[in-house]
């Protein structure tokens, strides 16, 4: 791609809150913002903290059309009315986190980084919850089959993706989420402790969707 055509990328955040999403949200937008200067970035959000988040960066410019809207009218939100509103802001490239939205008439990549949208609902759910999970669910998967590339955090999560709708399509990738690099390159702290460099330790809760492998 020419280095000095402008492209504005608009990335869809609008289920991302503070916490684990929103520290992969940073982590891409640090990313582009050093290997590609010449993208502009336009995150559209909900949520107060991760509009805030953002800001804090100061490496996107950030709208906030739904402010802190409860799940399912978030939902009806991006399912009707996101694409009108994408549109006036006249992206090249659309980037959604873990579901497609109808109507977008850019090229569109989801990033795939909940396990959940490809497991069974909960059947302890209230009818509620079930009603939303089935709605973010849906659009996981209509993702597998309409994106112009689906990217996942991980095989495990593309693996179990595959298994309720097998995508071919031959620009879907797995990117891993790590650890930055100045953390990958440091070296012993200045005690002098030492350690195996091939240890990591990663701190998460119990729940059986955050373990992709038995220790």
């Amino acid at each position: 791609m020419n280095s000095a055509a402008p492209i504005h990328l608009v990335i869809n955040a609008m289920s991302t809150r503070p916490g684990g999403g929103l520290t992969v949200l940073l982590g891409i937008l640090k990313g582009l913002q050093t290997q590609a200067s010449h993208i502009k970035v336009t995150v559209v959000c909900s949520a107060d903290g991760t509009r805030k988040g953002i800001e804090k960066q100061g490496i996107a410019e950030v709208v906030q059309p739904l402010a802190n809207a409860g799940g399912i009218k978030r939902q009806f939100w991006i399912s009707w009315s996101m694409a009108k509103y994408v549109h006036q802001l006249n992206p090249n490239v659309f980037l959604s986190l873990n579901q497609y939205v109808s109507g977008i008439k850019c090229p569109q990549v989801v990033y795939h980084i909940n396990l959940l949208r490809f497991l069974p609902i909960d059947h302890n759910a209230t009818f509620k919850e079930k009603t939303f999970e089935r709605l973010r669910n849906y659009s996981a998967k209509q993702a597998l089959i309409k994106c112009a590339a689906n990217v996942f955090e991980s095989t495990y999560i593309q693996e179990s993706a595959a298994k309720v709708f097998p995508s071919k399509n031959p620009n879907d990738r797995v990117i891993y989420i790590g650890l930055p690099d100045n953390l990958v390159d440091a070296k012993a702290d200045s005690t002098g402790t030492s350690y195996d460099d091939t240890q990591i330790a990663s701190i998460t809760n119990g729940n059986p969707t955050k373990t992709t492998r038995p220790w």
